[in-house]
């Protein structure tokens, strides 16, 4: 993992001689992004492909790999990287999963459990986040939502290759963030810290790492500004939920659950933009 202020500029050399396949936000372009990163790579940039990162769907994931898995076979040492939020890092890794003998199909069905995972030539990948809250480009998981399923289902990619080679985190790739993105982020990363101090397999190591992230979020965060009171940003559909999750929470404050979404704000974030996308 590299780290610090513009460490992505060392990402070209760290390629080397290596072809690279980028999918990136939308706003990369707007941004610069994608013209700096052409130019440090020069010709050994072989495909940059614009990634929507409203939602990680299925059908999103399925339309990332059938433009990304052409180059990667024509190219087989070629570096995906993935720029983005967490969207972006997620479908990322589902166009890293290449068959080595089937199609999407043969995805789709693992992704919903229906079939196992095919064998797979994973290409290498390298996650750029431009966001601060989900840590997709440290961890294996990634959340694809099914949106032909009725209703909508939530698949999880929880493979020992979900995990990216690398990551560049670079703290300057987010201060371009809608103030909105911000806010969900600082609240999404708050809600990771502490949701591990109840977790069932908890220990004292991890609970002073949650705690340590806590002292800097509340320091480095201005929250007053950067959360909104629960009636102005939460669905009302939400609200019933929180008071039943906060309240089993104060009465069973020693409970720990294996869940890595327990706490209620971040509930509250996740249903928003749910219900925004029209997942349940």
């Amino acid at each position: 993992m590299s780290f610090g202020a513009g460490c992505v500029e060392g990402l070209p050399e760290a390629l080397g001689s290596r072809r690279a396949v980028v999918v990136a936000f939308p706003m990369a372009e707007e941004l610069g992004i994608e013209a700096r990163l052409s130019r440090a790579l020069g010709d050994r940039l072989v495909q940059w492909v614009p990634c929507p990162d409203d939602i990680a769907s299925l059908s999103n994931a399925l339309r990332l790999c059938g433009q990304v898995w052409p180059v990667l076979d024509a190219h087989p040492d070629a570096v995906l990287i993935g720029i983005g939020g967490g969207t972006v890092l997620d479908l990322a890794k589902v166009a890293r999963c290449r068959p080595v003998a089937s199609d999407g199909d043969a995805i789709a069905a693992a992704l919903r459990g229906k079939a196992p995972w095919p064998q797979l030539q994973p290409a290498t990948l390298w996650l750029v986040p431009t966001t601060a809250g989900t840590g997709s480009e440290v961890t294996r998981w990634a959340t694809v939502w099914d949106t032909d399923a009725h209703p909508h289902a939530k698949l999880s990619l929880d493979e020992p290759f979900g995990y990216a080679q690398r990551a560049w985190i670079d703290p300057l790739l987010t201060l371009t963030c809608p103030s909105e993105v911000t806010r969900d982020s600082g609240v999404d990363a708050l809600g990771h810290a502490l949701e591990s101090i109840w977790n069932r397999h908890a220990n004292p190591v991890s609970d002073a790492i949650a705690l340590a992230a806590r002292r800097q979020l509340f320091t480095h965060y201005r929250w007053p500004s950067t959360v909104p009171m629960m009636p102005k940003f939460a669905p009302k559909s939400v609200w019933p939920r929180c008071r039943r999750a906060s309240h089993s929470h104060r009465r069973e404050p020693h409970l720990r659950t294996r869940s890595r979404t327990s706490l209620p704000w971040s509930r509250v974030l996740r249903t928003a933009r749910q219900s925004r996308s029209g997942c349940p």
